[in-house]
């Protein structure tokens, strides 16, 4: 170490003849193999690579413009796709001009639970209640329920503990059945073929005169098939048990919330551009999130602070936010500019997809519409 040159690494003070701008040795034989990274606490907010680490780093996936042959191989499929329009404009098809824009849609959702507890009754068929002495109920935001998936629509029911108690049927009063409410108790109605007529021959036919009715024999009436000609049917509420175990049940929803915007400056219709394949730019996911801030295009942090605050305002009264997730695709739109036969014309290729719009075709059926 003694034929070392000084370094600031070194300590002390600066020898004679040091100057500013000296390198350094190119080694340090007590140096560590592994340095450590810097903590990312600090690090200034750069949009786009929020989830950017020093020891991990985002594929970035750009978004494709088709070139000029792949414009017109696109419109060549569309027209072979369509029977209603002719071929032979391809073959003067000259393209003058492409102009290349991209379509972006701003996604935020917001998912939320909301519960409530009511009383609820099944039939009691033995066994242990859990009744309050077995303990204090938990309160309604106690009790720990999960969704099965973030996102989905969902309802979940759960029987808080300790709230149960067995009382006689409120419906059969303890017999264990009811009347038949199809005969009214009588165990027979009147007869559904020949609704209680029987012909004795005044004043009909004489074919029809002493007919029987196979239904009923000429009684009139038929059983009850309902209740087997009992009368009684056994009770829905105990199921014949005779008694009812209530208890409180927790009822829990779980509902997204999902505001959309989309941005499209040509004069492709936004319904077409909005069914494509999309390309994710930027996604977050958190508990709780803050808006989008420093977006090229200025309508897209507007409107995530918009869609957050409507969503704190309306979303939350009785309710509580287990999650949001927040997201920015953008497809490409092209224009392309066209002479068909010396007139001027225009279609659009827009999405991963490459398909396309043309609504000024000059050669089609009347009966089509192009989309």
């Amino acid at each position: 170490m003694g034929d070392e040159p000084w370094h600031p690494g070194l300590g002390d003070e600066a020898p004679d003849g040091w100057a500013e701008g000296d390198e350094p040795p190119q080694y340090v034989a007590d140096a560590e193999e592994d340095v450590p990274d810097p903590n990312m606490e600090g690090m200034p907010h750069i949009w786009g690579y929020e989830d950017c680490d020093f020891d991990k780093s985002e594929l970035q996936e750009c978004v494709p413009v088709p070139s000029e042959e792949e414009c017109r191989q696109a419109l060549v499929a569309y027209v072979e796709s369509n029977c209603c329009l002719g071929k032979e404009p391809i073959n003067s098809l000259v393209i003058n001009n492409i102009v290349a824009s991209n379509a972006f849609k701003f996604t935020l959702e917001s998912f939320v639970e909301k519960r409530k507890a009511g009383y609820e009754f099944k039939p009691y068929k033995g066994g242990e209640i859990d009744d309050p002495s077995h303990g204090r109920a938990p309160e309604t935001w106690e009790m720990e329920v999960k969704p099965k998936e973030l996102f989905k629509k969902a309802e979940v029911k759960k029987e808080v503990p300790h709230t149960s108690s067995v009382r006689t049927c409120h419906v059969c009063l303890g017999l264990g059945y009811v009347r038949c409410f199809r005969c009214h108790g009588w165990g027979r109605h009147v007869c559904r073929s020949c609704s209680g007529f029987v012909f004795e021959g005044e004043g009909m036919e004489v074919e029809a005169a002493g007919a029987t009715c196979q239904a009923c024999s000429d009684s009139r009436y038929e059983q009850c098939g309902d209740c087997s000609a009992l009368g009684r049917r056994v009770c829905p509420a105990c199921d014949g048990y005779r008694a009812i175990r209530c208890f409180i049940q927790l009822k829990v929803k779980f509902k997204n919330h999902k505001e959309e915007y989309l941005r499209e400056e040509t004069d492709l219709p936004d319904h077409l551009v909005a069914e494509v394949g999309w390309i994710t730019m930027f996604e977050q996911m958190h508990e709780q999130l803050a808006p989008i801030e420093g977006f090229p295009i200025p309508e897209i942090d507007s409107k995530s602070k918009q869609f957050l605050a409507k969503h704190r305002l309306e979303l939350l009264d009785k309710k509580r936010l287990l999650q949001q997730r927040q997201k920015l695709s953008a497809t490409p739109v092209t224009e392309v500019h066209v002479t068909w036969k010396d007139q001027p014309g225009r279609y659009w290729v827009y999405g991963k997809e490459q398909k396309v719009y043309c609504p000024d075709y000059p050669e089609q059926c009347a009966c089509c519409v192009i989309l």
